[in-house]
């Protein structure tokens, strides 16, 4: 058995680097005797290709774990759909909505690891085919019309980081929005 952890050290305004040490030991304690991974990201794509590697490459009872925010969520929920690999979630976000969607305590890292020692829970997920044919997983939400420009704008964004990314999005946009 090999447990990846894949964190986004930067998800939460740097939460998700200040867990990881905490974290990793906490894996190795949960998954005590087997080989545990753990990769740090530094940008999405590279996230991305760590997470699929993951899934890709698994062996029987192989388990992903992300760390970070909504978009590592979705990264790992990616990866591992249609898989008989295991996804644990660890909420480092500021948003964390997948993890709140299902019922995991965002406040506490040390629940989804204890949710690890028992066996996995099957979650249905939205299927998503693009115009350019790929297929797309989702679970928790979906994001359509302004609520999309302002993601994708506060995504784009370098200044500011964290809190005031997206209130900064919304003006933004509300400004030019047609």
């Amino acid at each position: 058995m090999t447990v990846t952890l894949v964190a986004n050290p930067t998800s939460g305004s740097g939460r998700a680097a200040r867990m990881l040490p905490t974290v990793v030991s906490k894996v190795r304690q949960t998954f005590a005797g087997h080989r545990v991974v753990v990769r740090r990201t530094t940008d999405y794509e590279q996230a991305r290709g760590i997470c699929q590697q993951a899934a890709a490459d698994h062996g029987p009872d192989d388990v992903l774990i992300v760390l970070g925010g909504d978009g590592m969520m979705h990264l790992g929920l990616n990866a591992v759909a249609g898989t008989d690999v295991a996804l644990g979630l660890i909420a480092a976000g500021s948003g964390d909505d997948l993890c709140r969607g299902l019922g995991i305590d965002v406040k506490r890292p040390d629940q989804s690891l204890d949710l690890m020692r028992r066996p996995p829970l099957p979650v249905d997920l939205i299927r998503i085919d693009t115009p350019d044919g790929a297929i797309r997983w989702v679970g928790s939400i979906v994001c359509s019309g302004f609520d999309a420009l302002v993601n994708a704008r506060a995504n784009a964004m370098s200044f500011p980081q964290g809190a005031l990314q997206y209130p900064t999005a919304l003006f933004a946009e509300l400004a030019t929005f047609r």
